[in-house]
């Protein structure tokens, strides 16, 4: 679904340090400015995964979403 896919650009966003499109797309999510805190705890999961060797690239053009793990690519 499009929150899905926005979920995961999120985790993305923030695992490449793009802050900006990181609140873009968590306030999409929460339908309005999302809370700062929303923000950080999205950048802890985000490094959480990045410990345990899951990185996200996300395309350009939603909903397309790559979930790289284990050198393997899971398209959502």
């Amino acid at each position: 679904t499009a929150d899905e896919a926005a979920i995961l650009d999120a985790f993305g966003a923030a695992q490449a340090d793009d802050y900006r499109r990181l609140d873009e797309r968590l306030g999409t999510l929460a339908g309005g400015p999302a809370p700062a805190a929303l923000g950080a705890a999205g950048c802890w999961v985000a490094q959480a995964f990045g410990m345990h060797g899951l990185a996200l690239r996300v395309s350009l053009t939603p909903p397309a979403a790559v979930l790289y793990a284990a050198g393997q690519a899971l398209v959502l």
